[in-house]
């Protein structure tokens, strides 16, 4: 099993690269980029654009993963500290096995299931109590995720709510790009920079715990 370290630069490498993506898209579009005849429209931008958040939202989950079998195998943070548990399995595929239990899958997109993983094996819930600060960003990461990946009315209601606590109404034909390269409200930076910056403290917290 690798250790914290490289959990965690693979998933700050994922990160990076989606902003790369994103950026890279934004360019071509203010470009007017074009080829063999074809523009590259605002929807090719919209679609790389939620790639892009996608790709961050899949990092963190398989972080969130990696670094929970990191912590139930002993290995320790990056600090060097280690996280009291109360679990010894004898392997990752041990370590697996425990936390899916009875089910089919791990789910490490839900606040209340990532909680119970954590309180069933770390004294305090360990690092994962970090979590706790960020909680309303965390949902509403996966309120994005859901409206990307599914085309139901809850998940459009969801998101249409998110979208009017955020900016404080509801944009005419708000889509999930353009809100992502809106502007946080008295604040310099979009809803994209804003998530990928919750994405990486999340998972440099995580991987210094402080006993």
């Amino acid at each position: 099993m690798i250790g914290i370290n490289d959990v965690v630069n693979e998933a700050i490498e994922k990160c990076n690269s989606a902003l790369s993506l994103v950026s890279e898209a934004n360019a071509l579009l203010s470009g007017n980029a074009a080829g063999n005849g074809v523009v590259f429209s605002q929807s090719h931008c919209d679609l790389l654009i939620e790639r892009g958040f996608m790709c961050i939202f899949e990092a963190l989950e398989s972080y969130m993963e990696r670094v929970f079998i990191c912590y139930m195998l002993g290995k320790t943070g990056i600090n060097g500290n280690a996280v009291n548990r109360y679990v010894f399995p004898l392997n990752e595929e041990h370590a697996e096995k425990m936390l899916r239990g009875k089910d089919k899958y791990m789910d490490f997109t839900s606040r209340v299931i990532i909680d119970t993983y954590a309180e069933n094996f770390f004294e305090g819930r360990g690092p994962f109590t970090f979590l706790d600060g960020v909680s309303q960003d965390f949902e509403d990461m996966k309120k994005i995720r859901n409206r990307i990946s599914h085309v139901s009315l809850k998940s459009q209601r969801e998101f249409e709510s998110l979208v009017r606590s955020r900016v404080s109404f509801l944009p005419t034909n708000v889509s999930v790009a353009s809100f992502l390269m809106t502007f946080v409200p008295r604040q310099r930076t979009t809803f994209f920079a804003y998530y990928l910056d919750v994405t990486k403290g999340i998972i440099n917290a995580i991987a210094n715990p402080v006993n």
